[in-house]
């Protein structure tokens, strides 16, 4: 992580899982952790996602943390930041927290939302982990994730090296959520692996670009929006998927015609109900099979 030397960095952020539930009901995008918590982990970049069951979502919701944790807070627009230790108020983090608001929303040409989004910060995986274990769901044994219920939006994460890597991804899919609760599983993630990455990358990715390039070498490169908008169970989304659904939001944000043609899908997605295919949009641009060589042509670049 470059250009940013108050948060150590020593490797990239690991595999990732991911659960969702139905709108109104749960959401959660974790981060699995390679720190000594005694967590396990794929070995890949993402590991498989899971679906909360629906008699787990009471526990899911639970993480609301308590004694015996000293608390400090720090208001900043629509964020209320928890801290188990003192972060200052004009710390370089918090900056990059709330600027992402104007980042995420500014390419999705969407109102901000003034629905308040708690983040809780912990100062490392285990302290986390005393509350997310009291709910006896292992897909809480996290380093960080997402949790939307019907009356909040709640983003948790330990102070680790990928602590700024984190907090990017979750705080994006809660400031995507903040406006609009049902967007299609590959634009929210892609839309989240694009702003993970420091702002100066302008969402370039090197670890799915190195992947995805491998895969195009390998002649397994499936670039099919149509396969990535019909994965609709988090349980579903793999390695490649979170990597495509990367490289389909840079391409569509790389040029003025198609980031518009972005920003109008998503300001018309329903907010209950099977949202729309992003296709047919396409098709005015041109044929699929012209663009999809078009998105396989940004893996030359950086």
């Amino acid at each position: 992580m470059s250009g940013y030397d108050w948060v150590k960095s020593g490797r990239g952020h690991g595999p990732r899982a991911n659960a969702g539930a139905a709108a109104r009901g749960v959401w959660l995008w974790a981060a699995i952790s390679l720190s000594a918590v005694g967590l396990t982990c794929s070995g890949c970049l993402h590991s498989t996602l899971r679906t909360i069951p629906a008699d787990l979502r009471n526990a899911a919701s639970a993480p609301a943390p308590s004694e015996p944790l000293e608390w400090h807070r720090v208001d900043r627009g629509q964020l209320a930041i928890h801290t188990t230790f003192y972060l200052p108020p004009t710390h370089p983090l918090i900056e990059e927290m709330v600027n992402l608001r104007t980042d995420v929303l500014e390419v999705l040409r969407a109102t901000p939302s003034t629905e308040p989004i708690q983040v809780y910060l912990f100062r490392n995986p285990r302290e986390l982990a005393q509350i997310t274990q009291r709910t006896g769901d292992p897909i809480l044994q996290r380093r960080a994730y997402f949790l939307q219920t019907p009356d909040a939006l709640r983003v948790y994460a330990a102070w680790t090296y990928d602590v700024a890597v984190d907090l990017r991804h979750e705080l994006t899919h809660a400031y995507i959520h903040s406006v609009q609760p049902q967007v299609p599983l590959w634009l929210d993630e892609g839309l989240a692996e694009y702003f993970e990455v420091p702002r100066a990358e302008v969402g370039r990715h090197p670890l799915h670009s190195q992947y995805l390039r491998q895969r195009q070498l390998d002649g397994g490169l499936d670039l099919s929006l149509a396969r990535l908008e019909s994965l609709r169970d988090p349980a579903t989304f793999a390695q490649a998927d979170y990597a495509q659904s990367w490289l389909w939001v840079r391409w569509l944000l790389s040029r003025t015609e198609t980031a518009e043609l972005l920003a109008e899908y998503f300001a018309n997605l329903p907010k209950v109900g099977e949202p729309a295919s992003l296709l047919p949009r396409l098709a005015a641009i041109g044929p699929l099979a012209d663009i999809e060589a078009q998105v396989a042509g940004g893996l030359v670049g950086p």
